[in-house]
């Protein structure tokens, strides 16, 4: 055969067929758009240069083949609406240029006198009202303080709001029920150990929020903010639901990363930061009311920051804004995992204390996860009074070790809790202090514990997040924190002050 096509008996191999959506899912290829070269005078005749792209083509494709089928591209062209640009500068006000440039408020009195915001009233009644439109909430939670960030009430309330909008005109009976969608975004995933793998993670939070009596949601997509880790995949679900026209709107407690995960969102989207980005800081409440994000949904769509939602029984309510940004992890949690028995105490930090009153064998595990600003003592029950008035402030912060301020402590209470587990080989059962993080409990049979905590804080039980334990056990004693850095100055010493235990 003969493949010159001056020649006589010239003929072609016939390429292989190829589907439309494999055409469709290579980029860089137009066949139509190429001309074909004349070959120069006096030159051998060169293949048309539209046969050597297809060509070319053929053996990139060939190049992805598993098995003799081509590997197709999974990622989703996005349709997002510019955000607009009206040629300001980036003003904000000096509230703001505190948060981001310092870290704390700049006048106390005056966040005390900002009125609270109400979700169910403002956002709710808005969402009842929008007639065929499609609403999307978009649930953010803190996966280091699941139980503490849930907005569950919140949530419970704004559903029966859209089970019907309101009549247009009194008399007449309610129109059809608003057509909405559940989407939990589990923030701050970079910060566990790297044992929970995101299928662990999603289906312990489709159960957690089955459990808090919340309809299943459509999705759970485990992210960072930080890392930027889901963005993409969180992104197509919300152009997903929310259809031609809708809303959606981004729910969470404070602190749980809304504007972070906004951000973040928008860094994916259009591969660089936001010209104006939201206001984040690691203090509660720094989003004062309902904001329009650009630049993130199709056309006809829009999306909406709003406020945290309040929660008087995180631990962030009794601390000070230093004190809060202990709690924060760092960096990914490290397990610390204590063996232990009965009438033994473990303190962690000066905020929560755990008293093993009876156990159903010799041996207890316990798993601490939290920031590593947070320091943890194991010792017996019988002097672990003293020793808390000895440490509390110092070595065990916060609270912190000014003398006004442990004056001003409220101190701890107790709460008796029984639970049971099925081995102690791992964890079975976690105990979740709000906003502080959990320890795991690896007990075989039953077990009966004291949990103290200041006054209002919540105290839950869930099953284990992380039933695995750390290899290197810990030992009694005192468990040192996190080094200060280089340069830094260790904090003083505060002179002997009463506490209230």
């Amino acid at each position: 055969m003969f493949t010159e096509a001056t020649l006589p008996g010239f003929a072609r191999i016939p390429r292989p067929k190829r589907s439309l959506e494999e055409v469709e899912d290579t980029e860089g290829f137009d066949f139509e758009d190429v001309e074909d070269a004349s070959p120069a005078a006096g030159a051998a005749p060169a293949e048309p240069l539209k046969e050597q792209r297809r060509k070319d083509f053929d053996r990139m494709v060939d190049s992805w083949a598993e098995d003799g089928k081509p590997v197709k591209r999974q990622r989703k062209q996005l349709v997002i609406e510019e955000p607009l640009d009206d040629g300001l500068l980036n003003v904000i006000c000096a509230r703001c240029h505190s948060l981001i440039n310092y870290r704390k408020v700049k006048d106390l009195a005056a966040e005390g006198a900002l009125p609270e915001f109400d979700l169910v009233r403002k956002v709710g009644r808005k969402i009842s009202f929008q007639r065929n439109r499609t609403a999307v909430i978009l649930c953010v939670v803190d996966l280091v303080d699941f139980d503490g960030s849930l907005p569950r009430a919140a949530l419970q309330a704004l559903i029966p709001e859209w089970q019907s909008t309101p009549p247009p005109s009194p008399g007449l009976p309610p129109g059809p029920p608003v057509q909405w969608t559940l989407v939990v975004a589990a923030n701050k995933a970079d910060l566990l150990p790297a044992q929970a793998s995101t299928q662990r993670l999603q289906a312990w939070v489709r159960r957690r929020t089955a459990q808090a009596g919340l309809p299943q949601p459509a999705a759970v997509h485990v992210v960072s903010s930080v890392k930027g880790a889901g963005m993409q995949a969180l992104l197509e679900t919300l152009h997903d639901a929310v259809g031609p026209h809708g809303d959606v709107w981004v729910v969470g407690a404070q602190n749980a990363g809304k504007s972070s995960l906004i951000n973040a969102m928008h860094k994916a989207a259009h591969r660089s930061a936001p010209k104006k980005p939201l206001t984040i800081a690691n203090l509660p409440g720094t989003t004062l009311g309902v904001l329009r994000v650009d630049g993130l949904m199709p056309p006809r769509c829009k999306m909406f920051d709003t406020p945290g939602v309040l929660h008087p029984h995180q631990l962030a309510s009794v601390l000070t804004p230093e004190e809060v940004a202990m709690l924060h992890p760092k960096r990914r949690m490290q397990p610390r995992t204590y063996r232990t028995g009965q009438g033994t105490t473990l303190l962690v930090g000066g905020v929560a204390r755990i008293d093993i009153l009876d156990i159903p064998s010799s041996t207890i595990y316990l798993t601490v996860f939290a920031s590593h600003a947070i320091a943890c003592h194991l010792s017996k029950t019988q002097n672990v009074s003293e020793r808390y008035q000895r440490l509390a402030g110092r070595e065990l912060a916060p609270p912190s070790g000014d003398p006004a301020r442990l004056q001003a402590w409220p101190g701890l209470v107790p709460s008796d809790i029984s639970l049971s587990g099925n081995s102690w080989r791992q964890s079975s059962t976690d105990i979740a202090i709000a906003g502080l993080g959990w320890v795991a409990v690896g007990v075989e049979g039953l077990a009966h514990l004291r949990i103290w905590a200041p006054q209002g804080v919540a105290i839950t039980t869930h099953d284990a997040l992380i039933p695995d334990f750390n290899a290197q056990l810990e030992r009694p004693g005192l468990g040192l924190r996190d080094k200060p850095k280089g340069g830094q100055k260790p904090p003083q010493t505060a002179p002997e002050v009463a506490v209230a235990v």
